[in-house]
């Protein structure tokens, strides 16, 4: 009959604290490819959250000890399967590392 039934994935709580952390009107691409989501289901919880008019990410706005706990935090909930980011992604974090990913695009984070 040409019928599909979308699956929907229910967002948990890791989902909702890096979206705390990294969402912002400029950072949709890297949040949806973080969380492993499409960008329409990133920009509805964004405003479901409050986030919709953000400039910046929070994570941006921290120190640099906190933003690496942040990143740690990040990874961690990776690692435990909480959080599934895209596969290109992912390996583009492995690669070059959380915290450089992660960071605001052109700044450098040191103690």
């Amino acid at each position: 009959m040409g019928l599909t039934k979308k699956s929907y994935r229910k967002w948990n709580q890791a989902e909702i604290e890096v979206m705390n952390w990294f969402y912002s009107s400029t950072t949709i691409s890297l949040v949806s490819n973080l969380l492993g989501r499409s960008k329409p289901s990133v920009k509805v919880n964004a405003v479901s959250l409050n986030l919709g008019k953000r400039k910046t990410p929070d994570a941006w706005n921290v120190d640099s000890d906190t933003f690496r706990s942040i990143c740690r935090k990040t990874e961690i909930y990776i690692g435990d399967g909480k959080l599934v980011p895209t596969e290109a992604f992912l390996q583009i974090l492995l690669s070059h590392g959380y915290e450089r990913v992660l960071s605001e695009p052109g700044m450098t984070r040191s103690s």
